[in-house]
This record gives C-alpha cells, sequence and structure tokens, in this order.
C-alpha cells in the first residue's frame, strides 16, 4: 500500500508547493524576477526625474535671460537720471551753490577779504571806449582786444586793458595811495619776484604773468584781481597777496604765456594804443 500512496502523495505536495508559491507571488511584488526588481527601480527613476522636471519649473530663472530681466525691472523701478527726480544738479543749480560772499583772510591786520563772483563777460569792445566793472577791482568782463605785458607800471593802465590779463590766467595787483605808498609798493614788487612761473618762462620767457599798475579807481588801498576773484585790504600783506596768487593763478579760460603791449616802454609816459587792435587780438 505505500506503494501505491507515494506517488499521490508527492503529486498532491508539488500541488500545495505551487499553490503557495503563487500566492507569495502576487502578495510581494518585491519578491519577483532580478528583471521586475530592475524595472521597477528604473520606473521609480523615471517617476523621480519627471518629478525634479516640474520642481525646476517651479523655482526661479537663474539663466542669463532670467537675469537681464531682473536688471530691466531693477533699471525701471530706479529713479531716472533725466527725472526731476534725479541728483545730478544742471550747471546752473551748481552755479548757485556756489559762495560768492567775502571771505575774511584769518589773522589779517589790514582787513584783507578774499571773494569769488559771478563771471560778467568776455567779448572784446573797442580799445580805450568806455568800460563798466561789477566789482571793485574788476574781476572779469568786457574787456580790449589789447591787453598789457607783464610787468610793473607806474602810471595807471585802463581796467579794460589789464581785465583781458586776467582771461589770459593772470594776477593783477592794483594800489590806490593818493599820498604815495613806496615802501608798500617795494614789498609788493618782493613778492611779485618771489613767483616764478617756469612754463610761461620756458615757452616765452615770461617769468610770470603778474601784472602791477596804480588805479584811481579803487575804493580800497591794495587790491588783487583773477579771473573770478578779488582780494581787498587797507595795507599790504605779502604773506597774503602770495597767497591769492598761489590759489587763483592761471585759473582762467585762456592760457596765454605773452604779453601783448608795453604801456611804459623804458619806463617813459603811459602810451594808449587807443587805435590799435593788438597783437594778435586774443
Amino acid at each position: 500500500m505505500d506503494a501505491l500512496l507515494r506517488p499521490v502523495l508527492l503529486a498532491s505536495l508539488v500541488v500545495l508547493t505551487a499553490a503557495c508559491s503563487s500566492g507569495k507571488s502576487s502578495a510581494d511584488p518585491g519578491s519577483g524576477s532580478g528583471g521586475s526588481d530592475a524595472a521597477l527601480e528604473a520606473s521609480a527613476d523615471t517617476g523621480s526625474a519627471g518629478s525634479g522636471d516640474s520642481a525646476a519649473d517651479a523655482a526661479p530663472d537663474t539663466s542669463v535671460d532670467a537675469a537681464l530681466d531682473a536688471g530691466t525691472d531693477a533699471d525701471a523701478s530706479s529713479p531716472d537720471a533725466s527725472s526731476p527726480d534725479a541728483s545730478d544738479a544742471s550747471p546752473a543749480d551748481a552755479d548757485a551753490q556756489v559762495d560768492y560772499d567775502a571771505q575774511a583772510v584769518d589773522a589779517s591786520s589790514c582787513g584783507a577779504v578774499v571773494q569769488q563772483h559771478p563771471i560778467e563777460g568776455a567779448l572784446h569792445v573797442t580799445p580805450c571806449s568806455p568800460v563798466s566793472y561789477g566789482t571793485n577791482p574788476p574781476s572779469s568782463g568786457n574787456h580790449y582786444p589789447i591787453w598789457a605785458d607783464y610787468k610793473t607800471y607806474t602810471e595807471a593802465v585802463p581796467r579794460g586793458f589789464w581785465v583781458h590779463n586776467l582771461e589770459h590766467g593772470a594776477v593783477v595787483i592794483t594800489y590806490n595811495c593818493p599820498g604815495g605808498c613806496a615802501g608798500e609798493v617795494a614789498q609788493a614788487q618782493s613778492v611779485i619776484d618771489s613767483y616764478a612761473d617756469l612754463a610761461c618762462f620756458t615757452s616765452a620767457g615770461v617769468p610770470r604773468r603778474i601784472v602791477m599798475t596804480p588805479d584811481p579807481l579803487l575804493d580800497v588801498r591794495w587790491a588783487a584781481s583773477s579771473w573770478g576773484w578779488t582780494l581787498r585790504a587797507s595795507c599790504l600783506e605779502p604773506a597774503v597777496f602770495l597767497e591769492f596768487i598761489q590759489d587763483h593763478y592761471n585759473h582762467a579760460p585762456e592760457n596765454e604765456c605773452h604779453g601783448d603791449w608795453d604801456f611804459q616802454p623804458d619806463g617813459g609816459p603811459l602810451a594808449l594804443p587807443c587805435s590799435d587792435a593788438g597783437a594778435d587780438g586774443g
């Protein structure tokens, strides 16, 4: 009987084993073959990649185009330089901010005052024709086409000539001493002689662009002028006048070294070129 039952028992065992294996496979996909596992992993990877693309689409764009777009947006929100709110001031506004108030010179015993002035003009007018100026001494304005040689004059050179010197970067020292002031004139000459312009001396043989002349129209005893600036004082202080020269020399629209007309050749009487157009009309 054992021999008869053995085949039956073996067949039943095979059936039960197959049934158990089928149930386990359907309940646990992970227990499948290696190919199935690889397919699942590939599917998971594909899903992850798809999810990543979606996240990238939602994230801010950091490409060059996006940076340019951001720059455009920033520019649009920034103040326009041409708008009224722009911080850059116009030349007229800048000029309005210039301090034209007189500035007392520290520790001056002569009440020296330095002052900047608006430029009054720079046109050429007929030599020896009437001219007037808004500052005393003059600091700019219309003038004659002839200018003075750079030297010290003992007679008054008319203002319309030496204002032209100012336009060329010169400093003009003037004085009004009805009773005479030879000692102060000598001191002023020492100040002039102590200043050197090597560039002008090399190019034109002019040691310095400084003129000194008496001026009966001056309402103080001593003064100095440069283009747009004046110094006024009740007496001569060499250090104060030298500082003015150093600060304001060659600060003018035209940089001309050579002189034009000697009003006192050989120290003689004043010679006015009232009908002469000047050496070059500069």
